[in-house]
């Protein structure tokens, strides 16, 4: 919702707001307001702020907490290319090395999916800078196809993403939060990720 309103959205409704209003008032070069006369050029300055203020009004509320909470803090980092076999394996290995435990894993011609737990961790140095006392993360790898097998006994070739989702919690609050991403937690993730791609690209030079 966000994007809508921050792009045509927000133009539309200005040029509605300023339109509807500047038609409504009268062609004379001066109006009277609050108790004066205003020229031309001033009155068309007040209904400029007025339409930008309702625009600003929409915006702030379709754009609260809740909206951004939810995916406030995802990354997603690209992960190489493989055969479904070796988009299997080597997800399989890299999650294992990590220490996560798939709860989900599932596959088709199209796509591959793989879902974690969470992973209670210890937070990184610069998370308890901020105040947090405990952390965890979950993992999701997804591989999309790329494309089809030429001929009969080929592999397939997928590309792959991963996506990691992560929650604190603070010594002052038993409620687990989102904050914004810390260097040292994007470095984490950014790692897996790489590890992973670097496995499926030595499988492909095999291959």
């Amino acid at each position: 919702m966000r994007t809508e309103l921050g792009g045509p959205f927000a133009m539309r409704m200005g040029s509605f707001f300023y339109g509807s209003w500047h038609s409504n008032l009268p062609v004379s070069r001066n109006i009277f307001v609050g108790g004066k006369y205003m020229l031309h050029s001033e009155k068309r300055a007040i209904v400029s702020l007025g339409a930008l203020l309702a625009i600003f009004v929409l915006l702030t509320s379709c754009t609260g907490t809740g909206g951004r909470e939810a995916v406030y803090n995802d990354i997603t980092r690209p992960a190489g290319e493989g055969s479904l076999y070796d988009v299997n394996a080597k997800t399989s290995r890299i999650l294992n090395r990590h220490n996560y435990e798939t709860v989900r894993n599932e596959q088709s011609n199209q796509q591959v999916f793989f879902e974690t737990n969470w992973l209670y961790r210890t937070p990184f140095r610069d998370e308890m800078l901020l105040g947090i006392v405990q952390a965890r993360t979950k993992l999701t790898v997804r591989a999309r196809l790329r494309r089809a097998a030429p001929v009969a006994g080929l592999s397939n070739l997928y590309i792959v993403r991963m996506m990691a989702e992560n929650r604190v919690l603070f010594a002052d609050n038993d409620a687990w939060r989102t904050v914004p991403n810390t260097a040292e937690y994007k470095a984490y993730i950014n790692k897996m990720a790489k590890d992973l791609e670097n496995e499926l690209r030595m499988a492909l030079r095999k291959f």
